[in-house]
């Protein structure tokens, strides 16, 4: 199995690209993670898109499966936890680098429509931090056959056995498993918002129905993680 995180600035192309490896290539399943990131819990966004994706990695054991991140991931410490995640889950890594110049970038933006327009000062924000990864495959737009070529290689080369370091949890149904969750973090959080707990469970069971055996821990650290990022939200 292999976790690969896209880099880029907003409007470079990142998820046109991964619309185009998802058709080229089966075996991928893309997160795809929304750029309007809210900035006053930006720290608990991070938390809840990564509790996703190790949520997913907790309940699949398919050893020729692909993740492919449709992330901004513009900073070193934005693309650290998931480097570490591939480790924990004895996972390959790669990175992709979408190359665009940010007057492209500005340009496709201003072609948006409604809420799918970022401010402009967003995207140039974005471009003045950006820490291109040393090691990523530089896709230019003109080489995505040498992209493929690049992934067919080591990076989604089958394995004779599975190499996640952490098995499933019990096959329980979710909405079972989410109850026991929330009773967790009951116990675990001095004082909380019971109604809004119950409302994020339920989200998180209407919207994750297709997540085969995921393990109570996991379920927990994400219910959480969105539990706090709700509250951020509502200060």
């Amino acid at each position: 199995m292999s976790l690969i995180c896209l880099v880029g600035i907003p409007a470079s192309g990142k998820t046109t690209l991964a619309q185009r490896l998802a058709s080229a290539l089966p075996q991928f399943r893309v997160f795809e993670f929304d750029e309007r990131t809210p900035g006053p819990s930006y720290h608990q966004f991070r938390k809840e898109r990564l509790a996703e994706v190790e949520v997913y990695l907790q309940s699949s054991a398919r050893s020729s499966e692909a993740l492919l991140l449709d992330d901004t991931c513009h900073l070193r410490s934005m693309r650290r936890p998931y480097a570490r995640l591939a480790r924990r889950f004895a996972l390959r890594f790669a990175e992709i680098y979408v190359e665009c110049d940010l007057a492209t970038a500005l340009a496709r933006n201003s072609r948006r429509q409604g809420v799918d327009r970022l401010e402009e000062a967003t995207i140039q924000r974005v471009h003045g931090t950006l820490e291109i990864p040393e090691d990523a495959f530089r896709f230019t737009g003109n080489n995505f056959e040498d992209l493929l070529v690049f992934l067919k290689g080591p990076i989604l080369r089958p394995e004779s056995t599975s190499t996640l370091a952490s098995s499933p949890g019990p096959d329980f149904p979710l909405d079972v498993l989410s109850r026991n969750a929330v009773a967790e973090l009951k116990r675990q959080m001095p004082a909380f918002d019971g109604r809004l707990l119950s409302r994020i469970r339920r989200e998180f069971v209407n919207g994750n129905r297709h997540l085969p055996c995921p393990d109570l821990a996991s379920v927990s650290s994400l219910l959480r993680a969105r539990y706090e990022s709700a509250l951020a939200k509502s200060d």
